[in-house]
């Protein structure tokens, strides 16, 4: 017997949230062509995604090698089937988004690779800003045109906070539940 317990869902969101957040590094990697700076996920968020994907990944591969949990006799098992398949195709969209994700930092440019497909602003065009704190997004963009959305759980969010300082005059504070307190002298 299934009882909702939708509080209990949200606090363990919230406790892996902080989690992730605790473990940023901090600054982001200068990037190779030395023009500006790369931000990657967190460490905390590739061990959750690999956890997550492993544990699907051989629990799917223990039922195929028992041969007796995947039927397909019935309509309900070839739901069943096709459910798994696709949370399992979930699991590995998280996994390799947590790899291939860069969102770069440069002084004339915002850009963000992920796998499906690459997204660039020039700072001149930035002309909105959101923080949205209940998804844990940033979304830097052009109104009506291309907006990049920025996790909470990407190491160096400093670069992105002093570039939209620098260009955009957004005050220090309104990044204060978003980037990690800041040592002094930095």
């Amino acid at each position: 017997m299934y009882i909702p317990t939708p509080w209990l869902d949200m606090a363990l969101e919230r406790w892996w949230s902080r989690w992730v957040q605790r473990g940023r590094a901090g600054r982001a990697r200068f990037a190779t062509h030395g023009t500006g700076w790369v931000l990657t996920y967190t460490a905390r968020y590739r061990l959750t995604a690999f956890v997550l994907f492993a544990g699907f990944s051989s629990l799917y591969g223990f039922a195929l090698w028992d041969g007796d949990i995947f039927k397909t006799a019935t309509w309900r098992d070839r739901f069943v089937l096709v459910g798994s398949a696709l949370l399992w195709i979930m699991c590995a969209s998280i996994f390799v988004a947590s790899l291939v994700e860069r969102v770069s930092v440069t002084p004339q440019h915002l850009r963000r690779r992920s796998w499906r497909g690459r997204q660039q602003v020039a700072w001149p065009d930035v002309n909105v800003m959101r923080i949205d704190h209940n998804g844990k997004h940033l979304h830097i963009g052009v109104e009506r045109g291309t907006v990049i959305e920025i996790s909470f759980y990407l190491d160096g969010l400093e670069a992105v906070a002093d570039a939209i300082q620098r260009h955009l005059g957004v005050p220090p504070e309104m990044f204060d539940n978003v980037v990690p307190a800041r040592s002094e002298g930095v």
